[in-house]
C-alpha cells in the first residue's frame, strides 16, 4: 500500500506538464482559428468596399459612432474541443479624410471584427455566467474618385509584330 501511494505521488507531477501543454496547444489552436475567421470577415469587407456596397456615407462616421456592417453566426469547429457558433460583427469608422486633386476623397477607414464566444458558466468562486469578445482593429485606404479627372493624352501603341528568327 505505502508503495502504490509513493508510486502515485511520484507519478502525479511529471503528469501535470504534459496536460497543462496539451491545453495550451488547444487554446492556441483555437486563437489562430479566431484569427483566420477575423481574417476571413476583413476580406468580406474589403470586397464589399470594392464592390461599392459600403455606401460613402457609411463610411463617413467617426470613431465614437461607428457603423454596423455586418452581424452573423460563424461555426467553429475545434477538433478536441467540439463546435461552437462565434458571433461577428463588422465595423467600419473613418478617422481621417482628405481631399485630393480633381475632388477626390480619401478616407483612412478602421474596420473593427468583434468575436463574440457563447455563454459559458463559470463555476469557481461566483456561478455567473460570462462572453468572451475578441477584438480585430485593421486600417484600409479607401478613394473615391470624382469623375473630373483630366483627360491624360494617350501614345497609340503599335501592334505587336513576330519577327522570324534567322540563323
Amino acid at each position: 500500500m505505502i508503495a502504490i501511494s509513493l508510486f502515485t505521488s511520484c507519478i502525479l507531477p511529471l503528469t501535470h506538464i504534459p496536460l497543462k501543454a496539451l491545453t495550451e496547444e488547444l487554446k492556441t489552436y483555437q486563437r489562430l482559428q479566431l484569427h483566420r475567421i477575423s481574417d476571413e470577415a476583413l476580406a468580406e469587407v474589403k470586397a464589399k468596399l470594392f464592390q461599392n456596397a459600403i455606401s460613402w456615407e457609411e463610411l463617413d462616421v467617426n470613431k465614437n459612432n461607428k457603423s454596423l456592417v455586418f452581424q452573423d453566426k460563424v461555426a467553429l469547429n475545434l477538433k478536441g474541443l467540439g463546435a461552437r457558433n462565434i458571433e461577428r460583427l463588422g465595423y467600419v469608422s473613418s478617422s481621417s479624410r482628405k481631399k485630393g486633386g480633381n475632388q477626390d476623397q480619401h478616407r483612412l477607414v478602421n474596420i473593427e471584427i468583434k468575436l463574440v464566444t457563447p455563454k459559458t458558466r463559470k463555476f469557481f468562486l461566483f456561478n455567473h455566467i460570462t462572453r468572451d469578445t475578441l477584438s480585430f482593429h485593421y486600417k484600409v485606404f479607401v478613394t473615391q474618385k470624382s469623375g473630373l479627372e483630366e483627360k491624360k493624352p494617350t501614345i497609340p501603341t503599335p501592334p505587336p509584330q513576330i519577327v522570324p528568327l534567322t540563323a
